[in-house]
């Protein structure tokens, strides 16, 4: 039946009947795909992430979370149910709120333009998240010794500051040992979700930081 569908729904065919679009459940949301290219192949789908590229269909069901469900849609409404439901330039997997045109919010993105510097006590500064981040737009700090990192990461971190309003935070704690420092992270949160600690997940990221 799917080998079907893919015939008849191509975007990239220009006597498709059809488009194809895919949810699958991911990420701990409902994911969104649409048919485009790959015609002599099986299909290649265009996710609902700007930065991801296309999968193919055996990729598309493996990465699913659970059973996938394929809808040929009426011509001219496969990019609108595949990729972005409110047509308001922001894909369905960067929209906070991906049925609302007028609300095109999307997650914080990964906090950059970090500086502290040598006051009392410490202050800690970032750039702000960039328009187009919220409601609701707050700031957690997490950290910890240098000389605990041996122990990696995760064990070594732990939370400074919740809920900050602003991006910067000042650091009251008494000057860390000789031949030791301080080591800091940074990250947005919204209503719609938290932001990284880094350039990639990591289990840091599961931190709770509560005003």
């Amino acid at each position: 039946m799917i080998s079907t569908l893919i015939n008849l729904g191509n975007l990239a065919d220009f006597n498709r009947h059809c488009e194809l679009v895919a949810f699958a459940p991911g990420g701990g949301r409902v994911r969104t795909y649409y048919l485009n290219g790959g015609i002599s192949t099986g299909g290649l789908w265009t996710t609902d992430v700007s930065t991801e590229l296309q999968v193919t269909t055996a990729v598309l069901r493996q990465n699913a979370a659970g059973p996938v469900t394929f809808l040929c849609a009426t011509l001219g409404s496969g990019i609108r149910l595949g990729a972005d439901r409110d047509l308001d330039g922001h894909l369905n997997g960067e929209d906070c709120s991906p049925g609302d045109p007028v609300a095109p919010y999307r997650p914080p993105l990964e906090v950059t333009g970090v500086t502290i510097d040598s006051s009392t006590p410490s202050h800690l500064a970032w750039n702000d998240e960039p328009t187009g981040t919220g409601p609701g737009l707050v700031y957690d700090v997490a950290g910890g010794g240098l000389s605990a990192l041996h122990a990696g990461l995760g064990a070594s971190t732990a939370c400074l500051a919740g809920g900050l309003a602003a991006p910067a935070y000042d650091d009251a704690r008494l000057n860390p040992p000789a031949g030791d420092g301080y080591f800091y992270l940074a990250r947005g949160k919204n209503s719609c979700a938290s932001g990284p600690f880094g350039a990639a997940p990591q289990a840091i990221d599961a931190l709770a930081c509560s005003p």
